[in-house]
């Protein structure tokens, strides 16, 4: 179980507590909305707007910016971001396809986000799927990475960050 404490001038509230799996919920429940898009991208005849860099494959969606609660620091290059929600007060969740295949895209998160101060906490990996939950300055959140059927040169991508 993870707690949280609330924050804020005056505020009486107990601590709101989030076990981990509704935290998992809420990470499917945004990688079944990338993988509905990535459908409903590769249905539409291809009219949707997708980054130059990601493989047709991937059928990505249009971009979206990254938002200023996820620093860029733990997002692999050739990240193109195609959600961003606000799920709970202090949570920011970012779904989006990463142009790199899936080993690239892991090892990012095992070497490259230590290198720029973040720690990788427990996590799982599997053929296709790659999870940690992780620590960093003034934030701790969760990246969780999964292979695309019948495109080996992209990935999805959901992170979470709280401040």
């Amino acid at each position: 179980m993870v707690r949280i404490a609330a924050r804020g001038a005056g505020l009486s509230c107990s601590p709101l507590r989030i076990g981990r799996r509704a935290i998992a919920a809420l990470c499917c429940v945004a990688l079944g909305s990338v993988a509905v898009g990535v459908a409903a991208a590769g249905q539409s005849g291809g009219s949707r707007a997708r980054a130059s860099s990601s493989p047709l494959c991937a059928h990505m969606s249009k971009a979206v910016a990254r938002p200023a609660e996820v620093p860029a620091a733990v997002l692999p290059p050739q990240t193109a971001l195609t959600s961003v929600a606000h799920p709970i007060a202090g949570m920011t969740l970012v779904t989006g396809v990463v142009s790199q295949d899936f080993r690239s895209a892991v090892s990012f998160f095992v070497t490259k986000m230590p290198a720029a101060g973040y720690r990788n906490g427990a996590g799982d990996a599997e053929m296709d799927e790659a999870e940690a939950l992780f620590t960093g300055p003034n934030l701790h959140g969760k990246w969780k990475l999964n292979g695309i059927l019948g495109c080996p040169g992209a990935v999805t991508l959901a992170l979470y960050v709280r401040s």
